[in-house]
């Protein structure tokens, strides 16, 4: 038989580890939900990187018809706004040969149509062949193999009578073009 004292224990036990192991269990219940945040997270982090792709695919888009649309009004012989559309491009990238190229013969040529002698015209015209000319050094940065390069600088040295470097300039491009041999591809200028 068991005694009094042992059934009064054991009641005592009882009552007192069964509020425990409720307690532990709410615990334990408390901390499931943890791993879904994380899945949650990760899908998340997916979404944004979808949402980055598609931002990056609309920007890509947008640049190309920024290209476009320059080449559109530069063909046309609306060169101050292809101008500005090329600064638009630039900025919004590290810039391309091409683009540089480009803003080149854009300003070369609106220099080339600004008619007038006064101080203001002239001024004009200087800084835009100037910075034609920067354009075409630009380019040539890029591709040191580019005979359209070398003969915006050529043409603007001679516009504004700096005739030693239109020397140089012209030397260039006759090397350029007597190594230029498209078939083998870019010239060798260290045979």
């Amino acid at each position: 038989m068991i005694s009094r004292n042992t059934r009064t224990t054991v009641g005592i036990l009882s009552r007192s580890i069964i509020p425990l192991h409720n307690n532990y269990a709410k615990s334990i219940s408390i901390k499931k939900p943890l791993p879904k945040k994380t899945i949650t997270r990760r899908a998340d982090s997916d979404d944004q990187k979808r949402e980055e792709k598609t931002i990056h695919e609309v920007k890509q888009d947008t640049l190309k018809d920024l290209f476009r649309e320059a080449q559109h009004l530069f063909a046309v012989r609306r060169y101050a706004e292809a101008v500005k559309i090329w600064d638009e491009y630039i900025n919004h990238t590290k810039g391309s040969y091409e683009a540089y190229l480009s803003r080149s013969c854009a300003k070369y040529y609106q220099a080339s149509h600004i008619h007038g002698f006064s101080q203001s015209h002239v001024l004009k015209v200087f800084d835009l062949l100037q910075s034609a000319y920067e354009d075409a050094k630009m380019a040539l940065s890029i591709n040191p193999y580019s005979p359209e390069a070398y003969r915006i600088l050529y043409d603007v040295d001679v516009r504004l009578g700096r005739n030693k470097t239109a020397d140089k300039d012209m030397k260039n491009l006759l090397l350029l073009s007597s190594l230029y041999q498209p078939e083998f591809g870019e010239p060798d200028l260290y045979p």
